[in-house]
């Protein structure tokens, strides 16, 4: 994972993922506590990615995370504010709009 950006249009969010090739991806949602979560499969984080923040603005995503979860596995989180639906679509760069 090269880069990790989120952006505010109106009443949707767009949260863009720069990877350097396609990786299987595994979405859920948890609802009671307001976050969707992204696990990229046979990913690894760049170290610029792992310490930095990702800045959000707007009122759907309050926060964005990025970890690696375990061997080949990142994990993104979305903390959201009373998102009833989102999409995910993949390609040389994933995103997610909530």
């Amino acid at each position: 994972m090269r880069r990790i950006r989120a952006s505010a249009n109106g009443d949707a969010t767009r949260v863009t993922i720069d990877l350097e090739d396609s990786v299987p991806i595994h979405f859920r949602t948890h609802r009671e506590s307001d976050r969707i979560f992204f696990d990229l499969h046979a990913a690894r984080l760049t170290p610029e990615v792992a310490r930095g923040s990702i800045a959000v603005d707007g009122v759907l995503l309050t926060a964005v995370r990025v970890a690696q979860n375990h061997g080949g596995v990142v994990r993104v989180v979305l903390n959201v504010n009373g998102v009833k639906d989102y999409a995910a679509s993949l390609g040389r760069q994933s995103a997610a709009t909530a």
